[in-house]
């Protein structure tokens, strides 16, 4: 699917060894709902050299494309050769970094926040896809039979998609709204609106407010209650 204009795209990027397949797969994530997968690109033994010139080109072509990149072993050098598009690196280092990434790609199909297509191959892999517990008590996620590099780009894409887009107030981040709202612009109006403080203006007839309430109690609470009514 082509890129759309002003849609934002995220893409994970799965890299190969002489054995694997090498996968990008790039969602949609302009609905905050759910994150869409638009395409995937998916090949084998075609060196790093063309891996890396593919991930540059799906992020230039989907908008500036966020790009997470496995970062293990010599993934982490690609990712040095991908700062020019600010990939980032994810190192499946230890059973839990596997562990996290692909649970938050299981909560996002179980809320029902992903879409993929029905392709056969794509399929299979998460049919053989398991895990398993080994001796030493770790946890071992892999394919019992052939590849899950599908899973683990989009898990890569799938950690991106469900990042907060805005902080908001209430995680920490504030927009600079004096310098986009139109009338702080001008100078005229700046110094007035910015000294209007509209928590004070909300309490600042408060007692006028309170005194004209109707149903005001004259009781004393020291004065004894007459249970004889």
């Amino acid at each position: 699917m082509v890129a759309q204009e002003r849609h934002r795209y995220v893409q994970g990027v799965d890299l190969a060894n002489l054995r694997d397949y090498f996968v990008a797969t790039m969602l949609d994530v302009t609905d905050p709902r759910v994150a869409v997968q638009v395409r995937h690109d998916r090949l084998q033994k075609r060196g790093y050299a063309t891996y890396k010139a593919i991930t540059r080109a799906n992020h230039h072509a989907y908008n500036g494309a966020r790009t997470q990149v496995d970062a293990t072993t010599l993934g982490e050098s690609v990712v040095e050769d991908l700062r020019d598009i600010g990939a980032e690196g994810y190192k499946f280092t230890g059973s839990e970094a596997k562990r996290d990434i692909v649970h938050n790609l299981v909560r996002m199909f179980n809320e029902h926040r992903i879409t993929i297509p029905y392709i056969r191959e794509l399929v299979d892999e998460f049919k053989y896809f398991q895990y398993e517990i080994t001796p030493a008590k770790n946890i071992r996620m892999e394919a019992s039979v052939g590849h899950d590099d599908y899973i683990i780009s989009l898990s890569l894409a799938g950690e991106l998609a469900s990042r907060p887009q805005y902080t908001g107030f209430f995680l920490g981040g504030l927009k600079d709204w004096r310098n986009t709202t139109p009338a702080l612009t001008n100078p005229t109006t700046r110094d007035k609106l910015l000294a209007y403080d509209p928590v004070f203006e909300l309490f600042a007839h408060e007692q006028e407010i309170i005194g004209k309430l109707p149903h005001q109690s004259t009781t004393n609470i020291n004065d004894p209650i007459d249970t004889t009514a």
